[in-house]
């Protein structure tokens, strides 16, 4: 499955942006629309888990348990997938870091894993332990 956008929508801001003296209202990168669903999923999720591993890693929070519950009861996240950390260890973490590490070679910093995420995957290490 893949995400697209509404046409009506994209023809009504292509109007909006192209009027004298308008800022852009909207700039699309119709790379980014052609991603799977998938990817546009993990692109979402998987910064969430690494920004819980820098919670974890500063001792803001104590254990991953915590931030299980947190992301059911917080966020919303699925509670049949037994919170958002423990999702992660099922997805695995090394394919959660690679991807990270991929997305930070291509969009830039903001997906580096942290230390913390790094260092347990290193060591194979679940991240809900």
């Amino acid at each position: 499955m893949t995400a697209s956008p509404s046409s009506a929508l994209i023809l009504i801001l292509r109007s909006i942006s192209t009027r004298p003296g308008a800022s852009p209202v909207l700039s699309v990168d119709y790379e980014l629309m052609k991603l799977p669903y998938e990817e546009i999923l993990e692109m979402i999720l998987f910064p969430v888990v690494n920004e819980e591993c820098c919670l974890l890693e500063d001792r803001i929070v104590v254990k991953a348990s915590d931030l299980d519950v947190a992301s059911v009861m917080g966020m919303g996240f699925p509670e049949y997938r037994g919170g958002i950390i423990f999702w992660a260890d099922t997805l695995g973490s090394r394919y959660i870091c690679s991807k990270l590490e991929k997305l930070s070679k291509t969009y830039g910093s903001f997906f580096n894993p942290c230390a913390y995420f790094a260092e347990r995957v290193s060591k194979r290490t679940p991240l809900v332990s």
